[in-house]
């Protein structure tokens, strides 16, 4: 039997219930065979509440099939795009510009969220590359 490798966004709750679907006999055909033989799940990216943690945990743990094969556990921080040896994307879903962080913006607690994510993706970025910028 191949192992399995699983890359996951644990914000996205349909790709754990895939992972865990892998594990359930099928109902319809009354079969229930070992598919894979070890287990890795990779998450790309941190997680972004407790509640996705407890939600991504309680769902994996749920299945007694899945813990049992389960060999890797891991946070893999991919929170960029290689373009070329020095050309980096951090992927946010939205432009920011030098107006929409000033204090005084209506959209504060917006600019402050895509602030801190571009933050997190930065440090991410750092510690892959073996970086560590004075601020």
């Amino acid at each position: 039997m191949s192992d399995a490798v699983y890359f996951i966004d644990p914000s996205n709750q349909e790709s754990i219930w895939l992972l865990v679907k892998d594990f359930v006999p099928d109902e319809e055909d009354h079969i229930d065979f070992d598919q894979y033989g070890d287990v890795h799940i990779c998450f790309s990216s941190p997680f972004d509440s407790q509640e996705t943690k407890d939600f991504v945990y309680k769902t994996i743990l749920s299945q007694k099939k899945l813990v049992k094969k389960m060999k890797t556990l891991i946070e893999c921080n991919i929170d960029f795009n290689i373009w070329q040896d020095n050309v980096f994307w951090l992927e946010t879903p939205q432009q920011l510009s030098l107006t929409d962080i000033h204090f005084f913006n209506k959209k504060q607690k917006d600019s402050l969220v895509m602030v801190e994510m571009i933050t997190s993706k930065l440090l991410t970025l750092c510690s892959v590359l073996n970086e560590k910028p004075y601020i």
